[in-house]
């Protein structure tokens, strides 16, 4: 028997009581990442491609990454190239991506550090990470991140703006610039 898979039965209505709230972090994420035409990005965890979508006219190449099928496959009805991974090392040479995104994805990931170890790894030099997620210093987010979230998901970690900045230090980040925004944070990391 399979096991359940709440992301891919959730891939076809995530946009639609996802999309209109989390859509207000695009101008944010555009002002952040100041994405070119000549710009190869990968969105790292990037779902159904809700952000992927609203910036491939910005640049020359996006791709949407996700362990989920069901998400992988909603990004594909929007025409972005998807790719699929379950393990590390993700199949990319070194220093391929101008920028990486990984916006509400990290605290579903199982291993931070290796993940942000391999972002480091496929970003070109001078390239940028640009991170959104929920503010584990905020009381209302740790409940939510603790009854919610991690009820469906049981990889679900937060991180408070410390331990983010730790993670980083130690994944070979130098510039790192973190803000609060809304509920979450917004991180801008480059190589």
């Amino acid at each position: 028997m399979s096991k359940f898979n709440f992301w891919n039965w959730y891939a076809k209505w995530y946009d639609r009581f996802e999309g209109q709230r989390a859509n207000r972090d695009i101008p944010l994420i555009k002002e952040l990442a100041q994405f070119s035409l000549e710009d190869k990005v990968l969105d790292l965890g990037g779902g159904t491609g809700r952000v992927s979508e609203k910036i491939k006219d910005l640049v020359d190449e996006v791709i949407v990454a996700d362990t989920s099928f069901g998400m992988l496959k909603e990004a594909a009805k929007k025409g972005l190239k998807t790719f699929s991974f379950a393990v590390l090392p993700l199949s990319f040479p070194d220093e391929t991506f101008d920028k990486i995104l990984l916006i509400k994805a990290l605290h579903h990931f199982s291993y931070p550090e290796e993940y942000l170890k391999e972002t480091y790894r496929m970003l070109k030099r001078g390239g940028a990470l640009i991170i959104e997620d929920p503010d584990y210093d905020r009381w209302l987010i740790k409940i939510s991140l603790t009854l919610v979230e991690k009820f469906l998901d049981p990889n679900v970690r937060g991180y408070t703006k410390s331990q983010i900045k730790n993670l980083l230090e130690r994944s070979s980040f130098k510039n790192i610039n973190i803000q609060r925004w809304r509920l979450g944070y917004f991180v801008k990391a480059v190589k």
